[in-house]
């Protein structure tokens, strides 16, 4: 299943922020989810964990909410460089 993932670069995770392009992706654990059905309540713009979003937050998910992620949102691709 992953390897027909496509990769998706730290750059174009970037404009999945909500803002730019209406998705909302988060980068954990080499893998990247599609959060935006968490958009009103945590992921989208003034919300609590926007912050985390369009990038890569392996760190800050190890300590909280990783597992959350993994559980909840669909993965929609590999991150890349």
């Amino acid at each position: 299943m992953l390897a027909k993932l496509p990769t998706i670069s730290k750059e174009e995770l970037l404009s999945h922020n909500g803002l730019q392009d209406p998705t909302i992706y988060i980068g954990l654990d080499c893998l990247v989810y599609d959060v935006t059905a968490g958009k009103e309540q945590y992921y989208g713009e003034g919300k609590p964990y926007h912050y985390l979003v369009a990038r890569d937050a392996t760190t800050q998910l190890k300590i909280f909410g990783g597992d959350i992620i993994k559980e909840k949102y669909p993965i929609v691709g590999i991150l890349g460089d």
